[in-house]
């Protein structure tokens, strides 16, 4: 069952990115829906899902490096990191992993896409604006999506995956 909700989250990131197109740098959904997941489930699944994920991202986006598949799979470590950390898994924290999530998905693709010939100028014109907004948008998303993943984990009757424990639990929250 677990599966086949991870899926679904996939499958929403994936579409919204599809929709969003380029400006999926700037609302970087499914960085933040694969951080979630790093979150709450084992962490080759995580892995799995998100070496998955970032194959589709790539071949739709018509890249020659499969860039997203790094950028994935270091929001997999990090999450899963991060969710072994007991003091930062309160809820009142959703807003730091989201803009982790956003920082690893913007800033190696404006590495990518910076050219030598391109100015400060174009730079800070450019691509801090995009910076600012996807963090922005991931400090707002990530606590809202959490909220809403959880609550329908706990109706799906899913079990909360502990990290720091490396059990499957029953009688607890998700990471908050």
């Amino acid at each position: 069952m677990s599966d086949i909700f991870i899926i679904l989250i996939i499958f929403f990131g994936i579409v919204s990115q599809i929709i969003l197109g380029t400006a999926g740098i700037y609302l970087p959904v499914l960085a933040l829906l694969i951080f979630y997941i790093a979150l709450n489930f084992k962490f080759l699944h995580t892995l799995f899902y998100a070496m998955l994920c970032g194959i589709m991202i790539d071949a739709v986006a018509g890249r020659d490096v499969p860039w997203h598949i790094i950028i994935f799979a270091v929001l997999t470590v990090v999450g899963n990191k991060w969710a072994s950390i007991k003091q930062f898994r309160t809820w009142y924290f959703n807003f730091i992993p989201g803009l982790m999530a956003a920082a690893i998905q913007v800033v190696p693709l404006a590495l990518i896409n910076f050219q030598s010939d391109d100015s400060v100028y174009f730079i800070i014109n450019e691509w801090l604006p995009v910076f600012a907004a996807s963090m922005f948008f991931a400090a707002l998303f990530m606590p809202l999506a959490a909220l809403v993943l959880n609550d329908l984990g706990v109706k799906l009757k899913l079990p909360p995956y502990r990290p720091d424990l490396g059990i499957m639990t029953r009688n607890t929250r998700r990471w908050y």
